[in-house]
């Protein structure tokens, strides 16, 4: 759990900055999720792993030990002093990784999901835009934002008017086969946040308030100004069936009962198991869909249907 210097001569690798890069990208990530994308020997990549933490390449996370079963789980890695200084040194720091809130698990769950679009979208032949490709094609307005994946907004509820910026999980991104196509971020549920708050225009986030926002986004097409997206999709991932389904129903109500053709939802029970490590597996791409109102949703099969 804690480093332990060793005095062993680091000789960094070709294969090292891929995994400096990777957790550049995304803040923190499980040892089996980093090899999913940088391959290598399981023996060997876990031993490398752990020279690179010991000698201050990599650090893991203290809250992680919080979980009961914490040593039999695949350790989550972030970049520590040695490798920022290196990527640094080479002109690859971003120093903007996904991932950077201040709660542990709600923050690796983000890193999971959107490290999941991205393994999915290159095992089933999709092209994926990252949100450094999103935020170059957005208008100058935007990309001069001190925070440009924040959408100012304001909104009208039961003759109510709500100001309230928008701050998406995640970040924004586009996927493309045959036809492109492009999310605002990603809304991730641990299932914590109330579905109806007391005050709309609570610094406190809701589910309602979270919808009512992207209907706002999606009716007068903000994602267009903002981003310069020429249509947007917002995936919802929950680790609990049941409160899935209390937002499908959430979605119906707001919605006269149409629901929205642009709000996907998704249980992954995993991502809240005690028990269980999370594998780098999760079909996001290839895989259906919920939607309220509306027939489940393939993105491959869109992706690559004819225009």
């Amino acid at each position: 759990m804690n480093a332990q210097p060793r005095g062993k001569r680091i000789e960094v690798t070709p294969r090292d900055i891929e995994i400096f890069k990777l957790l550049d990208r995304y803040r923190y990530l499980p040892a089996n999720f980093i090899r999913a994308f940088v391959g290598g020997n399981e023996s060997y990549h876990k031993a490398r792993l752990t020279d690179l933490f010991h000698e201050g390449w990599l650090l893991k996370p203290v809250p992680q030990w919080e979980a009961m079963n914490a040593r039999y789980r695949f350790d989550s890695y972030e970049l520590g002093r040695k490798a920022t200084a290196t990527l640094a040194e080479r002109g690859l720091l971003t120093a903007d990784p996904i991932g950077t809130g201040n709660a542990f698990r709600h923050e690796l769950m983000v890193c999971l999901i959107m490290a999941s679009f991205e393994l999915s979208a290159r095992r089933n032949g999709a092209e994926l835009f990252s949100w450094k490709d999103v935020l170059a094609n957005a208008p100058e307005t935007t990309r001069d934002a001190e925070a440009p994946f924040v959408i100012p907004m304001s909104f009208a509820y039961r003759g109510q008017t709500h100001g309230k910026p928008l701050r998406p999980d995640g970040r924004p991104f586009g996927l493309k086969g045959r036809r492109a196509f492009w999310f605002a971020g990603v809304e991730v549920d641990r299932h914590y946040e109330p579905l109806h708050p007391t005050d709309l225009n609570s610094r406190h986030s809701s589910i309602l308030g979270k919808f009512l926002q992207y209907r706002h986004m999606v009716r007068e097409r903000i994602f267009q100004n903002h981003f310069g997206m020429t249509n947007v999709f917002v995936p919802i991932v929950t680790i609990n069936q049941q409160h899935m389904q209390n937002m499908i129903d959430l979605a119906l109500r707001i919605s006269d009962g149409h629901g929205f053709k642009w709000m996907l939802f998704k249980t992954v029970p995993d991502f809240a198991s005690l028990e269980k490590t999370i594998q780098p597996d999760i079909d996001l791409v290839g895989e259906p869909w919920l939607r309220a109102g509306n027939p489940p949703l393939n993105l491959l099969d869109e992706l690559n249907r004819e225009p």
